[in-house]
């Protein structure tokens, strides 16, 4: 399907050129302006005076691409540009070969590292960059994320969490012209933890499995009832429901949840032993430690009916006491011994994320076929718009172009990029290149080459 965004990303600037231009490029400001910004001349010769009409775009640097995206996002995306990230205006060049998509992106993986971490949103951070998002800026160009109204010719945020990893956003959001040369977005003067922030929040919808999260809160904590109500500090995974790394620091104020598969119907015996103040709810309602404040520790245990399903568990721990912190929750599952409850029955979601393969969880390039994509990427001339050099053959002419074949064709043969381009836009670029053939061009005058 054509998509109706490929010029999406630059309207602001095709309606400052409406606005400016005069003469030769008011005659269409459009299409000259898409003969930049599709990158034209990184395969067609412009003349002397073409060249001062046209600002080409460079495509990003993809030293680091694997530190940054995912490589299955990568594949698909090189596979289906439009289908993936509408509004791109990098062109098909392979057509859907997914074969073709899977070794460039073994050789594209193979230029640097490709180490790439997922991390599980920090509940506070997101938070946070939800509030930097909505306010520094960010909504005059992308979709508001928090219900509002889109602005015109908004830029889309689609599958963030299937593509970045969060340094590689991180390290984007702090220096966007670093991997974008011809970008539009620029640097924000953010701090790196105000990156981090807004990192966290547009991807919030990584799923990653873990036993349980831990959240921690700041400021006076003066009861358990307390943690309902105060700030939070961070949320991090855990392995398991006991005491590690910070969740031991004195003063520590921190709430674990978690939910338990139960396979079998039955009675169910849970037994709570801190030595600090710590509570267990079990589905909403707090059933041990409601006293531990005051006694500064609890061993207690609970016996209820359960039936097989998910069911949630919260527990409340505060250190505060002058003993070694130390936290244990154990069941007696019916016709079971005591023990402590089996990891692989814990998630700190509902619904239990699957472990990733190793696979996807770590890329191995294959050599072979990352030689295929090196032969691949030099075949196609990818490196004309990605290292800004073509091949050692002389360029066609830019004006020498049949505005009915090749790009610009109503249908594109496989042999040729597809733009996705809408009968509109091709109109503009042949009327651009008309425009350019002129032989009377005239150089741009001082407020056209500004805009």
């Amino acid at each position: 399907m054509k998509s109706s965004h490929s010029f999406k990303k630059f309207s602001w600037l095709l309606t400052l050129l409406v606005g400016t231009a005069t003469g030769a490029l008011a005659e269409n400001s459009t299409g000259t302006l898409a003969l930049g910004e599709l990158n034209c001349t990184a395969c067609h010769s412009p003349s002397k005076e073409q060249a001062e009409w046209i600002s080409p775009k460079s495509a990003p640097v993809l030293t680091g691409i694997g530190r940054r995206v995912s490589a299955e996002w990568l594949q698909r995306y090189l596979q289906s540009p439009q289908q993936t990230m509408p509004g791109t205006t990098m062109p098909d060049v392979i057509h859907g070969n997914a074969g073709q998509a899977e070794a460039l992106t073994h050789y594209l993986f193979s230029l640097g590292q490709h180490e790439l971490r997922r991390v599980m949103p920090d509940r506070a951070a997101v938070a946070r960059g939800e509030s930097l998002f909505h306010r520094i800026g960010c909504v005059a160009c992308h979709d508001p994320q928090n219900g509002a109204a889109l602005p015109k010719d908004s830029v889309p945020l689609t599958g963030m969490a299937d593509k970045w990893a969060l340094h590689g956003l991180r390290e984007f959001l702090l220096d966007p012209l670093a991997t974008r040369p011809s970008g539009r977005m620029p640097g924000m003067n953010l701090t790196k933890v105000e990156a981090q922030d807004i990192a966290h929040y547009l991807l919030r919808d990584t799923r990653l499995p873990a036993a349980a999260e831990v959240a921690f809160y700041q400021g006076r904590i003066r009861s358990l009832d307390a943690l309902d109500t105060a700030q939070l500090a961070r949320t991090t995974p855990a392995d398991g429901l006991t005491l590690v790394g910070p969740m031991r620091e004195k003063g520590a104020a921190l709430r674990i949840t978690t939910w338990v598969t139960v396979k079998q119907a039955g009675d169910y015996t849970f037994f709570l032993n801190a030595t600090s103040a710590s509570r267990l709810s079990i589905n909403g309602r707090w059933v041990m430690g409601e006293e531990s404040w005051e006694t500064e520790g609890v061993d207690e245990k609970y016996n209820l009916t359960l039936q097989p399903g998910h069911h949630e568990l919260k527990i409340d721990h505060v250190n505060r006491g002058k003993d070694e912190p130390s936290l244990t929750l154990e069941w007696k599952p019916p016709g079971g011994e005591r023990e402590q409850i089996p990891v692989e029955l814990l998630s700190h979601e509902k619904d239990p994320i699957a472990q990733p393969t190793a696979k996807s969880e770590t890329f191995v390039v294959d050599p072979t076929k990352a030689e295929t994509g090196r032969e691949l990427f030099k075949s196609l001339n990818c490196s004309a718009c990605h290292e800004e050099k073509s091949s050692t053959q002389r360029l066609p002419d830019l004006t020498s172009l049949n505005g009915t074949r090749g790009c610009l064709a109503d249908k594109v043969a496989d042999t040729v990029p597809d733009y996705s381009l809408t009968e509109l836009q091709r109109t503009a670029l042949r009327t651009a290149l008309a425009t350019m053939a002129r032989s009377d061009l005239p150089s741009p005058n001082p407020r056209e080459r500004t805009a």
